[in-house]
């Protein structure tokens, strides 16, 4: 039998095991807790970053094309656009713990910047020489901005460093930083809402104006065996070896057939292409980007579209990518766009996109009343300086399409924009910003 000493003694042992346990449990908690709140603090914070930067980076763009723009409305609709981008950008700037002195820079920044574009949109003097180089300014230090902040957040993502701690990336110009963090710097690009586009795809390849189209409106539809015919002659293989796909139903409809790594489009009314995907890639190449582009014009003859006007390019893998647009009598309409891939070691197609073209192509009438092009060389910003000009049709936002002058432009550092003004009256449609990589050339 136990004394009541040993009781006492199991007791206590008991009580301070009991204690243990709670404060470990109540331990575990708080931990699990703490670190709910901290995730939800960084997924916050990742947000605010990402919005930040988007807008940021958006900012810099639209202040590239102000500096290039002469026509007082257009700039005008881009200082409105300023304006709501600047108020994004506070609203995710409040949310983020930076240092106090670079806020309260980039707070600045972005109070003034929608308001003097649209200051010097509505000034009586117009567009000025002395206010192009103040917006140039703008533009400049906008560009520096974003990239010092897009480096603060990655950073951030790059094993938590602090906000505070990070934002003295943006006084520093000159920093050895490891290779992999230009790849994250890259990545991270890809997520802006304003992302470059390659010109060969179109400036306005991502643009469908219509949901049905009048082209093939009134085409006869064929059948599925039609279907399997017309895909097995293109890609010159047997119709027994094409398997059928699902139909795709949005516009326009589609027989879909594969065979191997190959997946190809035949449209229901009419018995198009729309597209081919294969997996081929160029080994050696053997012919010339002059040759292909020759090649894939004869290609989109043969396929049945024809009058197709070669543009930009891009050579990649060995696989050469050209962008074609319909030419209307020697007027360039951007709306019908396809895309050709050709391999420079075979020669053959091994890519297509159709559906651009196939959506929007139509008869089109074009004004004879319009300005002449040396009129609306004068419309152009005096810090411009024409390479080369066409006609042209490109589509709007609205849906609608725009007859203009493209002309193609560099400023005296050599920066080259394409400036799109309205035939009739000399408004400016569009304007995009050309930057050229080792892989082709971008607009923005």
């Amino acid at each position: 039998m136990k004394s009541t000493k040993e009781k006492m003694q199991q007791r206590i042992i008991i009580f301070l095991g009991a204690v243990c346990l709670l404060l470990t449990v109540s331990s575990a908690y708080f931990s699990y807790e703490s670190g709910k709140l901290q995730e939800r603090e960084k997924i916050m914070n990742e947000k605010a970053i990402s919005s930040l930067c988007e807008s940021l980076d958006s900012i810099s763009v639209s202040l590239g094309k102000s500096v290039y723009t002469a026509d007082s409305l257009a700039l005008g609709q881009i200082g409105n656009e300023l304006c709501r981008l600047a108020s994004c950008a506070k609203e995710s700037l409040g949310q983020l713990d930076f240092d106090s002195e670079m806020r309260d820079e980039v707070y600045r920044f972005l109070s003034q910047v929608g308001n003097f574009t649209v200051a010097v949109a509505q000034g009586e003097r117009g567009i000025t020489a002395e206010s192009s180089e103040k917006l140039r300014s703008l533009s400049a230090y906008a560009e520096k901005l974003s990239d010092g902040l897009n480096e603060i957040c990655l950073d951030y993502y790059n094993g938590g460093v602090s906000l505070e701690s990070a934002s003295g990336n943006l006084v520093t110009d000159e920093r050895l930083l490891p290779d992999d963090f230009y790849k994250r710097l890259y990545d991270t690009a890809q997520t802006m809402t304003d992302y470059p586009t390659l010109v060969y795809d179109g400036p306005f390849a991502d643009n469908i104006s219509k949901k049905k189209s009048e082209f093939l409106n009134d085409k006869k539809e064929i059948t599925a065996r039609e279907a399997l015919e017309r895909a097995a002659d293109i890609l010159g293989v047997k119709q027994s070896s094409l398997r059928r796909e699902e139909d795709i139903g949005s516009e326009p409809k589609r027989y879909c057939f594969s065979v191997g790594g190959n997946d190809i489009t035949i449209t229901k009314k009419g018995g198009y292409i729309c597209s081919l995907i294969t997996e081929s890639f160029a080994v050696e190449e053997s012919i010339s980007t002059k040759e292909a582009i020759k090649r894939g014009r004869k290609y989109l003859s043969r396929l049945g579209y024809e009058s197709m006007k070669s543009s930009y390019y891009s050579v990649y893998d060995g696989i050469c990518t050209v962008n074609f647009a319909y030419s209307d009598g020697g007027v360039v309409c951007y709306s019908d766009l396809i895309k050709v891939s050709i391999a420079l070691d075979t020669g053959k197609l091994v890519g297509l996109d159709a559906k651009n073209y196939l959506l929007n192509h139509k008869q089109r009438s074009f004004p004879e009343e319009r300005i002449s092009q040396s009129d609306a060389q004068k419309r152009l910003s005096p810090s411009l300086e024409v390479i080369d000009s066409q006609l042209a049709v490109i589509p709007l936002d609205t849906g609608k399409e725009a007859f203009c002058y493209e002309l193609h432009c560099r400023d005296r550092e050599k920066k080259e924009v394409l400036v799109y003004l309205d035939a009739q009256t000399g408004r400016q449609a569009d304007l995009l910003l050309l930057l050229y990589s080792d892989d082709g050339i971008l607009t923005k």
